[in-house]
Parts: structure tokens; C-alpha cells; sequence
């Protein structure tokens, strides 16, 4: 559409803002919004034709976190650079906030949006907005096995792991001819005058010898 040789025909004082954050005039119930003046040959359609109509004479501007009606052209009486903006005070979106609570959420995720791309160089700004072809992220392949190899220093130990086992067997067995000899030494206690109960184990695991005479 020869956009791209019209724009490069614009005088220097025009073309340099291109990218710069600003806060733009938003109209009634909007205020001074956080906004960016958009290079018109990164835009398609609606947008591009409208930045052609206007060339040279209005900006571009992209108003943050305006998803509906991102777009509009503004002359330079309705803009004002971004550090005069705080100034004034137009960061407390007094206007969005009598707009109601959503309008000022929006107002506070605009401002955030902008801080991050002022941060940014003037040839990087907005760039998640027109690079659409950017590559995307590969995902990571997963290993054929169902197993997941674990590093050196988290694999468990043969040795100690055996030798926990042996101490466990052998606590095991000597509880048990504990328990074997203590049950037959009260048996020996048994006559007509009393009656010896078995060795039980208690809930914690102690063993419990019970002892009844009458």
C-alpha cells in the first residue's frame, strides 16, 4: 500500500517518536492513559489504515490494556511525555477511578505495562505486539523411559540401605527371645495362688509384663 515510502518521506521530529511512552487524552471517563505512539508500518488493517489517513498530521497511539479499542490517532495538543505526566499526577487515575473499579484496575495494569516498556529501548518497545513471528519456545523431549534417572548424589545407597535392613532383622529377632524367656519365667510363677498373664506388647512397642495375684 506504499505505506512504508511515506512514512520514510516524514520529517525526522515526527518519525522519532515513534515508540515513545506518553500519556494520551482518553476521552471522557478515561483520563490521561498510559499510552505508546505506534510506528504505523508495524499495524495491519483497521489500525494501519487509520494511521494513513492521519500521516504526519496525528500519531498513532496504542493505549495499554485497552483491549477493545486499542487504537486511536491524537494530535500532539493531546499528549504529554511520560515524566511530566507524574507531575501532574496523572498516575493516580483520579478520572479511571470515578470510572468505576474495573476501568481503574485497568488504569493501574496500563501504568505497570508502560513502566515496563519505558524501561525498555526505544527499538524493543512493544515488540510482544508486532512480532508475531517470532519463534516460539521448543518444549523439552521426553526420555523414552518410564523411569526418570535420578542424579549420583540423590541415587540411595546399596550398603547402607542392606545394613539398615540387618540392624532391623536383628532388633527383631532378639525382641523376640526376650519376649520367649520372659513368658516362661512367669510361667514357672504360676500356682493355686496366683495366675501370670503373657508378655504384650504395648502400643509404642515397650514390653509390658502383666502380673496378677490374688
Amino acid at each position: 500500500d506504499g505505506l512504508d515510502s511515506l512514512v520514510s518521506a516524514l520529517p525526522p521530529h515526527y518519525t522519532s517518536r515513534f515508540g515513545e511512552i506518553v500519556w494520551a487524552s482518553g476521552g471522557t471517563g478515561y483520563g490521561w492513559w498510559p499510552s505508546c505512539i505506534y510506528d504505523p508500518r508495524l499495524t495491519v488493517g483497521g489500525a494501519r489504515q487509520l494511521a494513513r489517513k492521519n500521516l504526519g498530521k496525528k500519531h498513532l497511539l496504542y493505549f495499554f490494556e485497552c483491549p477493545d479499542t486499542p487504537f486511536t490517532v491524537l494530535g500532539d495538543n493531546r499528549l504529554v511525555q511520560w515524566e511530566d505526566g507524574f507531575l501532574e499526577e496523572y498516575d493516580l487515575g483520579k478520572v479511571a477511578k470515578s470510572g468505576g473499579r474495573n476501568r481503574f484496575t485497568s488504569f493501574e495494569r496500563a501504568l505497570q505495562v508502560a513502566q515496563l516498556e519505558h524501561g525498555k529501548p526505544i527499538e524493543m518497545r512493544m515488540d510482544w505486539n508486532h512480532q508475531s513471528d517470532s519463534p516460539k519456545p521448543k518444549p523439552k523431549k521426553r526420555s523414552n523411559s518410564s523411569v526418570e534417572e535420578l542424579p549420583e548424589e540423590k541415587k540411595p545407597k546399596a550398603a547402607a540401605s542392606m545394613n539398615g535392613l540387618s540392624a532391623l532383622s536383628s532388633l527383631t529377632q532378639t525382641t523376640t527371645v526376650r519376649r520367649r524367656n520372659l513368658t516362661a519365667t512367669l510361667n514357672s510363677f504360676n500356682n493355686d495362688e496366683g495366675n501370670a498373664n503373657e508378655i504384650e506388647p504395648s502400643e509404642d512397642g515397650v514390653l509390658v509384663c502383666k502380673i496378677l495375684r490374688k
